[in-house]
């Protein structure tokens, strides 16, 4: 759902810790401008993957440049590092209806008294509240 015509290649820089983690992607007024985007807007980034973030505005030291300042995830998910480009475009977003957990492989033991799948199905960052 992206707009070809309304996509822009900008430049990767880090993020400050206290953005890590919370999916957002900080763009100076006038990127957002030409990309018809306000604060809150969600868009896709393209670089050797695609992911997804939040738009917030800028830190005020980064006001007229064009940089996209991402944390170590999205950075990661994109496959960009710091100095390299991606490609931005705006997109639309609904809300989730439905959210579903499961173990990540078919090969989910499950535990006869606990009713747990065993740690080595599930990712370091889920535990299962069955």
């Amino acid at each position: 759902m992206t707009d070809k015509n309304k996509a822009k290649k900008i430049q990767v820089a880090n993020a400050k810790a206290e953005d890590s983690g919370r999916g957002l992607a900080r763009l100076s007024r006038e990127v957002m401008t030409s990309l018809a985007l306000q604060q809150g807007d969600v868009i896709a980034i393209t670089g050797k993957r695609g992911t997804a973030a939040r738009v917030v505005d800028p830190y005020p030291e980064d006001e007229g440049l064009e940089i996209i300042r991402l944390d170590g995830l999205l950075r990661a998910n994109t496959g960009a590092s710091a100095g390299e480009k991606v490609e931005i475009a705006k997109v639309e977003s609904k809300a989730a209806t439905k959210v579903v957990f499961g173990p990540r492989s078919a090969k989910c033991v499950w535990k006869a008294r606990r009713k747990r799948c065993s740690a080595a199905s599930w990712g370091a960052s889920l535990s299962p509240a069955i």
